[in-house]
């Protein structure tokens, strides 16, 4: 969650001429548009999540390579017993 000091910026707002009114108005809103926005935290986080999914997924297809080479290599050789 991103936090945000409301009061400093509301104190600016009100020093250069805005209502007080107005002004929180205006930090709020801020806050509301920043809510559920994500941190560098998050970001780092998924990335390292999404970093272990893809080392899974690339252990799988090496796998796969290797039974599909293998697979491929029986069948030629079936092949070729036939003629030789």
């Amino acid at each position: 969650m991103v936090t945000f000091e409301t009061q400093e910026p509301a104190q600016e707002l009100r020093a250069a001429g805005m209502p007080a009114e107005q002004a929180d108005a205006v930090v709020r809103s801020i806050v509301k548009s920043h809510t559920g926005l994500s941190t560098k935290h998050d970001i780092e986080r998924l990335e390292m999540r999404m970093e272990n999914r893809f080392a899974l997924v690339d252990a799988k297809f090496d796998k796969l390579t290797w039974m599909m080479g293998i697979l491929i290599a029986i069948a030629l050789a079936n092949f070729a017993k036939q003629f030789f």
